[in-house]
């Protein structure tokens, strides 16, 4: 699906208080750098950058060793000033975002339980939005606001310009005027992974979700 929006996942973080980089959490085969590449992938994005610093080259090797690699439209991109916080990350993103598109999808690294179909819907709808550059898309569960976040381009000199704990969280809230939510379904916009309980009960989510899937007659 050609979309004009490139994918950043950010997962340059140390996971102090998970334990280590929650980018290399394992689920199965896979952990959460290459699951949250797949969602993106299976949301139609055919651009995608994931920015790394702690543990960049297990998560490198990781992303190598399920092919998800620049031939198929997958960028690593090393932050090597991950310690100073997010929003380098960020800005280290948006400076690989393709000049041809009109805003920056952002999946931060522990939210891997979001749907493929939530990431075509924002971007379907991101892409049909008028004055969608100037424009920020969020997901909404429940009253909740989720991931991922779509920012226009016409703001991405704000978003590196709002260095705190939670820039996309306060761009989000600058202008609620350019905000558009959209109501989903997907508990998974909303579950990060921050600890080990949290890991856990997606270990177990993601365990019924196969078994479901495995049933007789499931389609």
């Amino acid at each position: 699906m050609d979309l004009p929006l490139t994918g950043i996942v950010l997962a340059a973080g140390p996971g102090t208080k998970f334990g280590g980089p929650k980018a290399l959490a394992s689920f199965g085969d896979e952990n959460c750098a290459t699951l949250c590449v797949r969602k993106l992938k299976g949301g139609g994005m055919d651009d995608i950058v994931i920015v790394t610093g702690a543990g960049a080259a297990d998560v490198a090797s990781s992303l190598s060793k399920s092919r998800l690699t620049s031939s198929n439209g997958v960028r690593v991109v090393e932050n090597a000033g991950w310690r100073s916080g997010l929003c380098s990350s960020v800005a280290a993103g948006l400076a690989h975002v393709s000049p041809a598109a009109i805003g920056a999808l952002f999946l931060p690294v522990h939210f891997p339980m979001v749907g493929e179909e939530t990431v075509a819907l924002l971007c379907q709808l991101f892409a049909q939005e008028p004055g969608a550059e100037g424009k920020v898309m969020v997901p909404l569960f429940e009253g909740r606001i989720g991931f991922p976040v779509i920012i226009g381009r016409s703001i991405f000199g704000e978003l590196v310009s709002a260095c705190s704990d939670e820039p996309l969280g306060e761009i989000t809230r600058a202008v609620p005027a350019r905000v558009t939510a959209v109501g989903i379904e997907d508990e998974g916009s909303v579950l990060g992974i921050d600890t080990r309980d949290d890991y856990m009960q997606a270990m177990r989510r993601l365990t019924d979700e196969e078994y479901q899937r495995d049933e007789p007659g499931a389609e």
